[in-house]
């Protein structure tokens, strides 16, 4: 793998660099479809996979499906459970007096969501103006927000027990948004936690005030 990356989360347990995939040597990428989220999530059926004992419902229960994505070239993954939709990127709202990573506000059907700036979050080299991205929205226990990303890869079922804890003496700045990593074959995915990255985001207010 190319090591070509200096941006990337080294997360020591997993001894290795995330490193960007050519895109010769990534897995074939499904095409987008820009729709509401939970129309890309695949459906298991008890009545197919019936439950034959105790053991089998344990794997069953651990794993859970994840959307992932590219920043920079390294990969992410957020729980789909909190997806709503996803599209492509459009016109903001800007917002003065905003954090740096709020690009600004999108108007989702007469829905006010904030989008967050995954590149400046994470102090990544800006976007090519030119690049088409994507925004990933969000919904969390009545919670709004938008992750803009480079590119929306898969839908992909990971087992809990795969997902390896990064450690509190990594030197990378913003490892607080990132609460696990999963590694397979050829890439190391980092595991993002929403209200982590939304910790550090406060809009001031000219008399102090915080929203």
């Amino acid at each position: 793998m190319s090591s070509r990356l200096s941006h990337c989360f080294r997360p020591r347990l997993l001894r290795q660099g995330c490193s960007a995939l050519s895109r010769s040597e990534a897995t074939p990428r499904k095409s987008l479809i820009f729709a509401p989220f939970h129309k890309l999530i695949r459906h298991s059926s008890t009545r197919d996979r019936p439950l034959r004992d105790t053991k089998l419902k344990v794997i069953l229960m651990s794993s859970r499906q994840y959307c992932t994505f590219l920043v920079n070239d390294c990969h992410f993954a957020i729980e789909a459970a909190d997806v709503a939709e996803v599209l492509r990127a459009g016109t903001l709202t800007r917002v003065p007096l905003a954090s740096h990573s709020i690009l600004g506000l999108l108007n989702l059907r007469g829905r006010i969501v904030p989008v967050i700036d995954l590149r400046r979050r994470f102090q990544f080299p800006e976007a090519d103006p030119n690049r088409s991205r994507t925004n990933v929205v969000l919904s969390m226990q009545g919670e709004w927000c938008s992750l803009l990303v480079d590119e929306l890869l898969d839908v992909v079922d990971i087992d809990d027990d795969r997902i390896e804890h990064p450690t509190a003496e990594s030197p990378e700045p913003h490892l607080d948004a990132v609460v696990g990593i999963y590694a397979d074959e050829s890439k190391l995915v980092h595991m993002l936690e929403p209200q982590r990255i939304l910790q550090s985001l406060v809009i001031h207010r000219p008399r102090g005030g915080i929203v």
